[in-house]
Formats: C-alpha cells, structure tokens, sequence
C-alpha cells in the first residue's frame, strides 16, 4: 500500500509450534536472555538453567542456551495469549 508496512503472512506462516524443544510435552512458556529463544517449559529451563533462590532470573552456573549455545545471562517467564 506505500506505507512501508511488510505483506502480511499467509496463514500456514503464522502457525508456531510452542511445544517445549526438551520435554516435548508442555507449552513454550521461558525465554532465554539474551540469545532470545523462547524453547522451555518452566519445569526443563528449573532443571537445565538452575537459578539462585535470590534471583530466580540468574543462573547459578554458567549454562549455554540449547539452540544456539550463546551463555544464559538469564531466563524470563513469558505469558502468551
């Protein structure tokens, strides 16, 4: 139309699958900080990115993200509607 917005996407573009990439069994719902990736569960990012009990967000060990390895600074509940 000219004003700058992208086309839309066709339907069969618009479908994310959100199973958890570990478990494959719960819904995508921690998003790993700063790579980005939303792949876990909140149970699989509590066993495979432990936080410290002041900081629930920080790890207590260095951890690398499962997709493309970058280290977790950290890891963020998301809410998707």
């Amino acid at each position: 139309m000219g004003d700058g917005r992208p086309d839309a996407k066709e339907s069969s573009e618009m479908t994310i699958k959100l199973e958890c990439k570990i478990c494959m069994s719960q819904l995508v719902d921690t998003v790993i900080i700063p790579c980005g990736h939303a792949v876990l569960c909140q149970w699989c990012a509590d066993l495979h990115i432990p936080a410290t009990k002041s900081d629930p967000t920080r790890p207590v060990k260095k951890v690398n993200c499962p997709i493309c390895r970058a280290v977790v600074m950290g890891k963020y509940r998301i809410f998707l509607t």
